[in-house]
């Protein structure tokens, strides 16, 4: 996860998340689409407007209006964390 300080926004890489709520979601959002045992809180809300594919199929994860794979997803937030 990026780290957090109370600042208005964190950045990690292209992808801007403005509170502790889009990087939770983002988090939760990621455990959904891989953990395909335990699908059961989905964050979907107008300050984050992300979903995991409903069929379980795909593993595209929308955000900001971009479709990206949700192992790379992960893989930008891992960076993040390993770097700071």
């Amino acid at each position: 996860l990026p780290d957090y300080h109370g600042q208005d926004s964190v950045r990690v890489g292209r992808i801007s998340f403005g509170s502790i709520n889009a990087i939770l979601g983002s988090v939760a959002l990621i455990l959904n689409c891989h953990h395909h045992a335990s699908r059961v809180a989905r964050m979907a809300s107008d300050e984050f407007p992300s979903m995991c594919p409903a069929d379980g199929r795909g593993r595209g994860i929308t955000h900001n209006k971009i479709l990206w794979d949700s192992s790379t997803l992960g893989a930008i937030l891992m960076r993040r964390t390993i770097s700071s």
